[in-house]
């Protein structure tokens, strides 16, 4: 297992959330289910930058819809890490292999949301004759299970991907200039930041993302560990999985959410432990976690969510060290810590109980 701090990336991934909170309007929302206050600087580059972006663009209702699919299309993040500079952002969606990218997006499609009676063993096969039979693929993006105008999309965009790289480039070149702008005035920021967490690398290793997420990730299961920060979602503590890839990226804030989120007195801590479970989509997750492991499409398919809104959930979840993360073969299943819930139950009941 090999670990890579790659913190000079979180420019790259910053552009990605600076336009996924304006599209969404759901920045401060974020911050506010943390209980902390959105940080005026961010607020400010949201709402400055909000004036670049035409929420009705077609890229844009596909890339950066609410579920948030943008590590799968119309990229995979390790293209934004394998880019030196946000200048080359443009030249990388204008020169995209288009290929790669509807082969991949329809693998994804097709082990993660397709729902058919039955699958065929030839998938490879199978996916191949969709993309150029364009009836047999409407009816496969008809048996996905998201909303209609995201179906919609998704076949236009197969059928002519070059449309979509060409708007969000276009988008970007306008972007880019005032978003660095805002980002250049935090380089040093970062860069005390990054120092901080490369300190903390050197010093534990693996352990160091172990300790942040109570060790929810099995990260001894995979072959590489790519970690880097972020200034705008400074909230983050989430991650994306590839094969034996980890993509984990780290939020400037994270400290602050962590004791947000654990208490620093067990009572802090079980009144957030209660609050978290008082969701019902997350109540309702641990219920189906109770009596046996899931991964992440089964979660999906009870409670009638997408994958990605799953994924939301349970990043909350980990984080209060509700549930953990185990990876069999290539499949990845999450588990119930009923020690953490009970122990926090248990506590309110003698806080409650009269002392003779």
């Amino acid at each position: 297992m090999n670990l890579i701090f790659k913190g000079e990336k979180w420019k790259h991934i910053d552009l990605i959330y600076s336009i996924y909170f304006i599209y969404n309007d759901n920045y401060e929302s974020l911050l506010e289910e943390y209980n902390l206050k959105p940080n005026k600087d961010i607020s400010k580059l949201i709402k400055t930058l909000s004036k670049f972006i035409n929420n009705d663009k077609n890229f844009l209702k596909l890339f950066f819809n609410e579920n948030f699919i943008f590590p799968t299309l119309p990229c995979e993040v390790d293209e934004l890490w394998n880019i030196d500079s946000i200048d080359e952002v443009v030249d990388l969606f204008l020169k995209i292999d288009e290929e790669k990218v509807k082969r991949n997006l329809m693998d994804y499609l097709y082990r993660e949301i397709y729902e058919p009676i039955e699958k065929t063993k030839n998938s490879k096969k199978y996916l191949s004759e969709l993309l150029v039979n364009s009836d047999k693929l409407f009816i496969f993006i008809d048996n996905l299970k998201i909303n209609v105008e995201l179906k919609w999309e998704l076949y236009h965009f197969i059928n002519h991907p070059k449309k979509y790289f060409k708007e969000f480039a276009e988008t970007l070149s306008i972007f880019i200039p005032e978003f660095k702008k805002f980002i250049d005035k935090h380089n040093d920021t970062m860069e005390e930041f990054n120092l901080y967490v490369e300190k903390n690398i050197n010093d534990k290793g693996v352990e160091f993302l172990k300790d942040l997420t109570d060790d929810y990730i099995a990260f001894d299961s995979y072959e590489k560990i790519y970690l880097t920060t972020s200034l705008v979602n400074s909230v983050s503590t989430t991650y994306h999985i590839y094969g034996n890839e980890v993509y984990f990226f780290l939020g400037i804030d994270y400290e602050k959410v962590l004791e947000q989120l654990r208490g620093s007195q067990e009572l802090d801590r079980s009144l957030t432990i209660l609050k978290t479970i008082s969701d019902p989509i997350k109540f309702e997750i641990l219920s189906y976690l109770k009596d046996t492991p899931l991964f992440g499409k089964e979660i999906a398919k009870k409670t009638n969510l997408s994958k990605n809104t799953v994924s939301y959930h349970m990043n909350c979840l980990m984080s209060m060290n509700l549930i953990k993360l185990t990876k069999e073969g290539t499949k990845v299943y999450y588990s119930i810590k009923k020690d953490t819930l009970i122990n926090s139950l248990e506590h309110m009941k003698k806080y409650f109980e009269d002392k003779k």
